[in-house]
């Protein structure tokens, strides 16, 4: 058996009205045991030191329905900033890191709707069918003109290079329009 420690959980006591208060939230503590299940070698243990609440988590928070499901609501907000800020064109190449997380997949197909050329990058350490499937799935699923694993390229530069059109992406084009 591991150690015994204590475990706090913050939990919602009441539906929020307006913003998130203290008296919102109780504080609820109880043991549990640590334990690395055997056959895990080189597993760790994390300790968790701080919270944060995601915006959409706060709409959860509250007693009324959505007009909108909440996961909606992170979509809608990368919809607006990515046509609002990155006015992406017609043609223009829009590149996007972590393509194969959920924010990236939604940019891919935002910038696919508005006929960019989109470059996708996915990365895994491990030579695995799972790494390869992440750079097939951005392809062949989600329609990417091109997808590659960052990890597995010694020169990240060449190979945005060798992917693009013209050396310009969200990150860039975003910085530009802001200064």
């Amino acid at each position: 058996m591991g150690e015994e420690i204590s475990n706090m959980q913050v939990i919602l006591s009441n539906y929020v009205k307006t913003s998130v208060k203290e008296s919102d939230m109780s504080l609820r503590t109880s043991k549990i045991q640590l334990k690395i299940p055997s056959g895990c070698d080189g597993a760790v243990l994390v300790k968790n030191l701080y919270l944060s609440i995601d915006p959409f988590i706060l709409a959860l928070m509250k007693n009324q329905e959505l007009d909108l499901p909440s996961f909606m609501l992170d979509s809608a907000c990368l919809y607006v900033g990515f046509f609002k800020f990155c006015s992406p064109k017609k043609e223009e190449t829009v590149y996007v890191s972590a393509a194969s997380g959920a924010v990236g997949q939604l940019v891919g197909q935002f910038a696919k709707i508005a006929g960019c050329y989109v470059v996708g990058s996915a990365g895994s350490k491990e030579k695995s069918a799972f790494a390869l499937m992440k750079v097939d799935l951005l392809k062949n699923k989600f329609g990417f003109d091109e997808a590659f694993n960052y990890k597995e390229e010694q020169d990240y530069n060449a190979a945005l290079k060798r992917f693009y059109h013209c050396y310009k992406n969200v990150y860039t084009y975003l910085t530009l329009k802001n200064s």
